[in-house]
């Protein structure tokens, strides 16, 4: 059901008229298309988008490394971006070409993953499955958390995301 004019991130609104070019610039973001049912409209990804269904598409960013002609060069309509996307200056280059960015903020905890799948979904037009989504995901999350051990203490974690020259 579009067009649709959804909240941005970015403090935007943005009007989605078409989803039939999809870019999204993160591997998180081309997931939530995927399993939202419209990984056929997906025509690039990001390097980190390494599941097999986006494994045949081309690589346009690298999340923190936008390339806006690479991108423009598929003709999105609609580009999905995240807060950390950039840099800046291409992201808005994008823009400045009439594609529509949606802007979406990164998931910080477990409790973000539902309003993430939401935000992607009522722009795509297809409200109704991003519900459906965000309840299965938490549900599969309750799953788990039954499954992780009791401890008197928090459990200690560490995580390390390294990088390469993307200066992040």
């Amino acid at each position: 059901r579009l067009p649709v004019t959804v909240d941005s991130a970015d403090g935007r609104q943005v009007t989605v008229r078409e989803a039939r070019r999809i870019v999204p610039l993160s591997g998180s973001l081309s997931e939530i298309v995927f399993t939202l049912g419209l990984g056929g409209r997906v025509v690039a990804r990001d390097i980190t988008a390494t599941f097999q269904q986006a494994a045949k598409l081309p690589v346009v960013t690298r999340n923190h490394d936008v390339s806006a002609e690479s991108v423009l060069s598929l003709k999105p309509d609609l580009v999905i971006a995240e807060t950390t996307s950039g840099p800046a200056e291409a992201v808005d280059q994008i823009r400045a070409a009439g594609v529509p960015v949606l802007v979406v903020a990164p998931a910080k905890g477990l409790s973000d993953v539902g309003p993430r799948i939401e935000t992607v979904a009522r722009a795509l037009g297809v409200p109704g499955a991003g519900k459906e989504l965000a309840r299965r995901s938490q549900a599969r999350i309750a799953a788990v958390r039954k499954e992780v051990p009791a401890h008197k203490d928090k459990p200690r974690v560490a995580f390390l995301y390294l990088r390469g020259s993307a200066s992040v």
